[in-house]
């Protein structure tokens, strides 16, 4: 596969490979990332049940992956594929589902092996639970599942780094509301970090609701607003009181 994009001065060609191919994946990524993606696949593999189940899937379809060793050469694929100009992409974009696809920019230097699934998680979120009606997707919603589902916030589950991590919350003096939260500037900035948010008020709601209850919030654009509205002060509150932390009131 040839990526034909226009980098820097002049027109670059990215030779993408074909890396790997099974009934779930099909994966290109230039050759730097050959051993790279051993490991991504071998850990996609290993917990992709995981997100199958939680959706009650039996299996999907086949998904093209294409993974790239440089961060503007990613971000300019990106910006022609949704035909804008790089500048105006999310200063932290690294992932997206674009197409119905996996793309992706993989740093080397501290590899994030989830990434195929966090980006999975989003497109049946899009898929399957909106019926690709993609104007009704709950950015929190959709990005909490994704954390949560994907295993990266996997270090969360030592109860010293969660406390760590509900502190670091604590201290946003104005929480932003769930349900106005859109990617761009007004996402993650330097006053909060709405992936952060996200993945507390999903993770929230999946510890406290069974399996069913989330699928029915999920799977109703209603009820998830609904939710939207007093979550996250629900979430900490909740959190607090189950470690016993503090709260600072001017966050709530």
């Amino acid at each position: 596969m040839i990526f034909k994009n226009k980098f820097n001065k002049g027109a670059k060609i990215i030779m993408q490979v074909k890396q790997y191919e099974d009934k779930n994946f099909i994966i290109y990524a230039p050759n730097s990332l050959n051993q790279v993606v051993n490991y991504i696949i071998n850990y996609t593999n290993n917990n992709l049940k995981n997100i199958f189940d939680f959706f009650s899937l039996n299996d999907f379809r086949r998904v093209t992956v294409n993974l790239f060793d440089n961060i503007d050469i990613f971000k300019n694929y990106i910006s022609e594929i949704r035909k804008v100009d790089m500048a105006t992409l999310p200063w932290y974009i690294k992932g997206t589902y674009d197409n119905g696809m996996i793309n992706h920019y993989v740093d080397i230097s501290k590899v994030k092996l989830s990434l195929i699934l966090h980006e999975l998680v989003h497109i049946i979120y899009k898929e399957i639970i909106l019926n690709n009606e993609y104007q009704k997707r709950v950015v929190w919603l959709d990005e909490g599942l994704a954390l949560n589902l994907s295993g990266e916030n996997e270090i969360l589950e030592n109860d010293e780094k969660f406390i760590s991590f509900i502190n670091k919350i604590l201290s946003i003096e104005n929480l932003p509301a769930l349900n106005e939260l859109s990617h761009g500037k007004n996402f993650s900035n330097n006053l909060y970090n709405g992936y952060d948010l996200s993945y507390l008020a999903v993770r929230y709601l999946i510890e406290t609701k069974n399996h069913d209850e989330v699928l029915n919030i999920i799977r109703s654009n209603e009820k998830s607003l609904q939710i939207g509205n007093t979550i996250l002060e629900d979430a900490i509150k909740f959190y607090c009181m189950k470690y016993n932390i503090e709260k600072n009131q001017k966050s709530l």
